[in-house]
């Protein structure tokens, strides 16, 4: 038995093959090809993508910016601990450039001010490591002990 032995065929109108005519002409007209390929709706996606991704590009780059000017402008506030460190490594600074300011009898002490190391270029003034208002004033002392400097 024949799969096409249960059709059976009807003859057909004219008015069935002119409304199929007709089925087939408005679905030509209503076809996107691009969209029946999958191009029309991918576009838009990708381009909507796109714009988004730029957008968040642009805003991390901006906020990135506005961090920078931030982190320039803005003053840092040192403890009492880092402004003793700065002004000794200043000091060691100032007399290896110095060394006959050193004192050379055993027990003497030379001191020195932080305006002299300001002055000698080895450190900014002290107002710069210190919060607005607070004055600060400070010296290093070094001492010939036991044939070395402390």
């Amino acid at each position: 038995m024949n799969g096409n032995d249960n059709l059976v065929k009807h003859p057909k109108n004219e008015d069935e093959e002119e409304i199929e005519v007709e089925e087939e002409s408005s679905f030509e007209d209503n076809f996107d090809e691009d969209a029946f390929k999958g191009r029309g709706s991918s576009t838009a996606a990708k381009s909507k993508m796109f714009k988004f991704m730029g957008i968040i590009l642009i805003i991390t780059i901006l906020l990135l910016i506005i961090l920078f000017v931030l982190s320039t402008t803005s003053k840092k506030v040192y403890k009492y601990s880092e402004i003793e460190t700065v002004l000794k490594n200043a000091a060691i600074s100032y007399f290896k450039d110095y060394p006959e300011s050193l004192p050379q009898n055993e027990g003497s002490i030379v001191e020195i001010d932080s305006s002299n190391l300001v002055a000698a270029g080895k450190m900014k003034e002290l107002s710069e490591y210190t919060a607005e208002g607070v004055v600060c004033t400070g010296t290093v002392q070094v001492q010939l002990s036991g044939g070395e400097h402390v």
